[in-house]
Formats: structure tokens, C-alpha cells, sequence
């Protein structure tokens, strides 16, 4: 039985289709302008719920992997490079509110990129306690530390 959603709110409203949408790029897509929202925040009950369902109730299955390499994986240009970068990062303040095991995961993939100048681009649009989780994170991966000399300096005030 296809996952129904319902919300009080009208904001959400507007992302309903999401949920019966078969095209994984529209359904990440959504997800994108969901998280880049004015009017959606990380820090609201409602608002977290409806990220989850998004992630997890679409026709399409578990999604949140997906989203990582949809993202990175488009035509680059310099403008995509920021957008991408501001993207993944607004999307982690989300992702983090569901479990920092998602966080890591996405930590992860993150760091498996041969670009390592988009880790730190990624790295410059982190919240504040995500990039402390994400310092946490680097230490395990020393070849990206030495790729990103802003690393080294961060973590030796960790």
C-alpha cells in the first residue's frame, strides 16, 4: 500500500507528490528544495517528520544514500560546486536530527571523493556542531587531512 501523506501544515503541501513520484532524480530533487525551504526547519517536530517520511515512505524506498551521490555525481560547473556544497550541508542538519549515524554515513561517502577541494567546500558550509562531528570524523582519514591544510588547524584546536 503507497505511503499517503498528511500534514496540518501548508508548507508541506506543496511536496505531497514526492511521495508517489517513481523518478528517483525528481524525488531527490524534492527532497533538495525541501531542506533549502525558508520555511522549513531542522529544529521543527512537524518538519522533521515529513523530512523522514521523504526519505524513508516514498514509493521509491530508502532514499538517503541516493541523495549523496545524485548530487555530487551531475554536471559540474563552478556554480554547481557551491550550490552542490551548500546543498549537502543544509541537507546534513537534517539528516543529523534523524540519527548521527546517517551524519557518519554521509562523512563517509564524503570522504571516498578523489575532489578533495569539494570536501572542503562541503566542510566551509557545515553548521558549527557539524563541523565538530565532522573533525571527529576526519581524524580516521589521514590522507584527507593532508589534502586540506584548513583541517590541520581546525583539529589541532579540537
Amino acid at each position: 500500500m503507497a505511503y499517503k501523506p498528511t500534514s496540518p501544515h501548508k508548507r508541506h503541501r506543496k511536496y505531497f507528490g514526492a511521495f508517489s513520484n517513481k523518478n528517483i532524480t525528481r524525488h531527490l530533487q524534492t527532497i533538495t528544495r525541501f531542506c533549502k525551504d525558508k520555511n522549513i526547519s531542522p529544529d521543527d517536530a512537524d518538519d522533521m517528520d515529513f523530512f523522514r517520511a521523504l526519505l524513508f515512505e516514498s514509493c521509491l524506498g530508502k532514499v538517503h544514500i541516493s541523495y549523496y551521490s545524485l548530487l555530487h555525481n551531475r554536471k559540474r560547473s563552478k556554480t554547481h560546486f557551491v550550490a552542490t556544497a551548500k546543498n549537502l550541508a543544509r541537507y546534513c542538519d537534517f539528516i543529523v536530527k534523524i540519527s548521527d549515524l546517517f551524519l557518519g554515513d554521509f562523512f563517509n561517502y564524503l570522504m571516498r571523493y578523489k575532489d578533495k577541494s569539494f570536501i572542503g567546500s562541503v566542510f566551509d558550509k557545515l553548521s558549527a556542531l557539524n563541523k565538530i562531528k565532522f573533525i571527529h570524523k576526519v581524524e580516521a582519514f589521514p590522507d584527507v587531512v593532508r589534502q586540506i591544510p584548513k583541517l590541520k588547524l581546525y583539529m589541532t584546536f579540537s
